[in-house]
């Protein structure tokens, strides 16, 4: 499954590289929530995880990174000024650089090399490629005029970023293909979000600085050296929950009567399973397959009461499912069987829509104009 990963990636990389097609046209998406959370995190070191407070992002087809659903209404807009705001506030709180923001230490208000390096580091770093010289005198001038009003260099810098987190530059990912400027930079991005649902750290926008990029064997080289950052993981959590839809799994609601068992802390732990399963597939290596095949589940002493399993010595531990059991991957467990049954009952039809879905990636269609859709009564 990591084997699977460094392919992916480099498959990524040589659909940027368009295969001698100059035609093909830009691409632009709006970071995700996860992807803006791990960014403001990598970029300002801030955990709050502030996108988590915004507007309810929608799926489509399965995901929420599909272009057609990002658009920035009024209320996400909203939200976007009052994160820039409250974080770029954060960084220098106590009036010093505790976060390590800036690149160097301004000797006055009006430092002027100082406010150049940190424009264009920080610029860089947040706009995942160089600032453009129009760029540059812009933020340098509001920059300027902010610190010599207040006569706080700080101040300058709060609000350059506050200015740049709220930009189209850092909230879209654009790809213009290897006919566009920033090509090495695109692949960076491309790779880093890919494998990290964040921003490209230094070491990759070095490497794209100097075009190495275009080299299979150093994408290579990068794409190992990702997979072993524990951000790595963190995405994988990401994709699996998403893919899953942890989210739904988490609010289902069931019948007491007929599932007294059932508890939110009993679907946390169900989804808890189905994360380690893939967890243990892919970072130890193992055979695909095994995501639909195990015998066996990574339990807590809840969900192995349910499956009539031994209790683990530890929560969360590796356990063999019963000789008899009728258990196996992801379908067995109990994750996909809660999701795509009913409050009191099973549902053929949703679980293999569900199927279809997001395991086929078949899209169902709507049923034949003048179809009855009542079901007759059932027959008990």
């Amino acid at each position: 499954m990591k084997r699977t990963a460094i392919a992916a990636a480099s498959f990524l990389v040589a659909i940027t590289s368009g295969a001698g097609d100059e035609s093909r046209s830009s691409v632009m998406r709006r970071l995700t929530y996860s992807q803006y959370n791990n960014s403001v995190r990598d970029l300002l070191g801030d955990e709050t995880r502030p996108a988590d407070l915004f507007p309810e992002e929608d799926f489509v087809n399965g995901f929420k990174n599909q272009s057609v659903a990002q658009g920035i209404p009024p209320l996400l807009a909203d939200s976007y000024n009052a994160a820039a705001e409250r974080l770029a506030k954060s960084v220098f709180l106590g009036g010093d650089d505790s976060k390590h923001v800036l690149p160097c230490r301004p000797r006055s208000a009006d430092d002027a090399q100082c406010r150049e390096q940190f424009i264009r580091q920080f610029g860089l770093r947040c706009f995942r490629r160089p600032l453009t010289a129009a760029e540059f005198q812009r933020y340098s001038a509001s920059f300027a005029r902010q610190a010599r009003q207040t006569g706080d260099f700080l101040q300058g810098a709060q609000i350059t970023i506050e200015a740049m987190l709220q930009s189209p530059k850092f909230l879209f990912r654009v790809e213009r293909g290897p006919g566009g400027p920033w090509r090495g930079y695109e692949v960076a991005s491309r790779l880093s979000f890919f494998l990290w649902d964040s921003t490209p750290d230094d070491e990759l926008l070095r490497t794209a600085a100097s075009g190495r990029l275009d080299d299979p064997a150093e994408v290579d080289r990068q794409v190992r050296r990702m997979l072993n950052d524990p951000r790595a993981r963190q995405a994988l959590d990401e994709f699996v929950a998403e893919w899953l839809r942890f989210d739904l799994a988490l609010g289902m609601v069931k019948d007491r009567e007929v599932y007294p068992e059932f508890t939110p802390e009993l679907a946390a732990a169900m989804t808890e399973e189905t994360r380690r399963l893939i967890q243990d597939t892919v970072w130890n290596d193992r055979n695909f397959m095994q995501i639909l095949t195990a015998s066996y589940g990574f339990l807590n002493s809840d969900l192995a009461k349910l499956y009539g399993a031994i209790p683990p010595a530890r929560e969360f531990d590796r356990v063999n499912f019963p000789a008899d059991s009728d258990r196996a991957g992801i379908l067995g467990g109990a994750t996909f069987l809660a999701l795509t049954s009913k409050p009191g009952e099973t549902s053929p039809t949703v679980r293999g829509r569900f199927v279809q879905d997001q395991f086929l990636c078949l899209e169902v269609p709507d049923p034949p104009p003048g179809t009855n859709s009542n079901l007759p009564p059932a027959d008990h």
